[in-house]
């Protein structure tokens, strides 16, 4: 017997929610892509995770484009070259604007007003030696 048990209608589906991209020096790139498993019943969404893809770097192999949302081809095709100066780009330009960034940020001196007088104390003088 299950308590309350009830039938309820639901969805299932798979999504993929991150994706890591892997640029090893004098390696074969690769792209890593995390699935997980969408379950809405009764009202409640619930996630588990899902399953690993990888996909090494060809750069002649050719993708076709599809809506996001839809899944509908778009009619378009990129290599994983094209995918490969897309990512590289977005690095740059994103690198770039931390830079700027950065290079906008600078200490400001303190004016000579606010910089506390220096006190020289006279040394400290020794004690004198009592000799027994």
């Amino acid at each position: 017997m299950n308590y309350k048990e009830q039938t309820e209608q639901g969805q299932v589906w798979t999504r993929c929610y991150r994706v890591e991209v892997s640029n090893p020096y004098n390696g074969v790139p690769s792209v890593n892509m995390f699935e997980e498993t969408i379950i809405n019943i009764a009202g409640e969404t619930i996630t588990k995770p899902g399953r690993l893809l990888t996909k090494a770097f060809n750069p002649t192999e050719v993708i076709e484009l599809v809506n996001p949302m839809t899944g509908e081809p778009l009619g378009a095709t990129i290599t994983h070259q094209d995918l490969y100066v897309m990512f590289y780009s977005l690095w740059l330009k994103t690198a770039k604007d931390r830079d700027q960034s950065e290079a906008g940020f600078t200490l400001a001196p303190i004016p000579a007003t606010e910089i506390p007088p220096v006190v020289e104390e006279p040394p400290a003088e020794e004690p004198p030696v009592v000799e027994e």
